[in-house]
């Protein structure tokens, strides 16, 4: 029922008439919930913020679709450093989009372009708002299995036993995983096993950083320090 709800908001159809429908078939107790908040008609931002949110959720169900960076901002700099790598990144593609998570601080950008290039771009010319910026490899849903599977996958591409000393970093932001501690375990335990690098946690030449956000885990290889944007903060 919520579904469909959902679905005749962003038809356009009349919240009126889809709460009433509510509350005929609800029961006594659910009546007083199913009523609509008083303003709502004449607060149209309520229903645009909606369809954007669904927009969001809609573009992480499509697993091929990963972002090409994760970037952390400084505390309370959201919107400011959105902005920033708009206008930083348009030269490289126009069609770049850098979109919030729902999470405090941390945004997606999604390009044609090559993670590189994007990378090079933002450390040449450091947006004053980025705190951290990640290089994303590979991405899956935020279960364990689904980012150990995903993380094999991509490092046996990039790295190689005899050269490489990996530490393996996670942050999550949500509650789908329990705990980080236990993915950077499991991550750890079976590149060991599987022959594909050595496990170094002091002294690593790589860095697998793993970044939680809400259902869905992001992935990347990066050089230790490398993800910091401003080393004096």
């Amino acid at each position: 029922m919520f579904y469909h709800w959902l679905k005749s908001l962003r038809r356009g159809s009349d919240l009126g008439v889809v709460v009433r429908k509510r509350r005929q078939r609800a029961g006594p107790r659910q009546r007083r919930r199913a009523r609509p908040r008083r303003g709502f008609r004449e607060e149209p931002l309520e229903r645009i913020r909606l369809e954007r949110r669904l927009g969001w959720i809609d573009s992480l169900n499509d697993h091929s679709m990963c972002p090409k960076l994760v970037v952390t901002a400084r505390v309370g700099k959201e919107d400011r450093v959105k902005r920033e790598l708009e206008d930083l990144l348009y030269r490289l593609d126009p069609s770049v989009r850098v979109e919030k998570t729902g999470y405090r601080d941390v945004v997606l950008v999604f390009s044609a372009i090559d993670q590189e290039r994007l990378f090079e771009e933002i450390m040449r010319r450091p947006p004053y708002t980025a705190s951290r910026v990640i290089k994303i490899d590979a991405c899956s849903k935020s279960n364990a299995d689904d980012i150990v599977r995903a993380t094999l996958d991509m490092c046996g591409k990039r790295l190689r036993r005899d050269v490489d000393r990996v530490r393996v970093e996670c942050i999550k932001r949500g509650t789908h995983v329990e705990s980080c501690r236990t993915v950077e375990i499991a991550v750890g335990i079976s590149i060991e096993r599987m022959g594909i690098a050595m496990i170094d946690l002091k002294s690593p030449s790589r860095v697998i950083k793993i970044e939680i956000i809400g259902d869905k885990a992001y992935m990347g290889i990066m050089r230790p320090g490398t993800d910091r944007v401003h080393h004096n903060f």
